[in-house]
C-alpha cells in the first residue's frame, strides 16, 4: 500500500468475533499490526463479523471459516 505519488486509500478490515473473544483485549495488537502494514496515513474501517464463506483451499468447496480477520485496500491513483 505504501507508494510514492497521490492517491487515495481505504482499508476495510473485517475480523471474525471468534478472533475477538479468543484474544479478549489483545485484539488491538491485532489492528495496530494491520495499521503499520497498511501505513499510518491509510485509514481503516472495520466491523466484526460472525465468520466467512469462502472456498477451501484444497477442496474447492465453500465453507465457513471462523476466527479470521480479512482487509480488503482501496486506492485510487491520481
Amino acid at each position: 500500500m505504501r507508494e510514492g505519488g497521490n492517491s487515495q486509500q481505504l482499508a476495510l478490515v473485517v475480523s471474525c468475533i471468534g478472533r475477538r473473544l479468543l484474544m479478549g483485549q489483545h485484539i488491538i495488537d491485532e489492528v495496530e499490526a494491520a495499521g503499520v502494514e497498511l501505513g499510518a496515513e491509510v485509514p481503516r474501517l472495520g466491523f466484526y463479523s460472525y465468520g466467512e464463506i469462502a472456498p477451501h483451499s484444497a477442496s474447492g468447496v465453500c465453507e465457513l471459516h471462523n476466527q479470521t480477520m480479512t482487509v480488503t485496500a482501496i486506492t485510487e491513483a491520481a
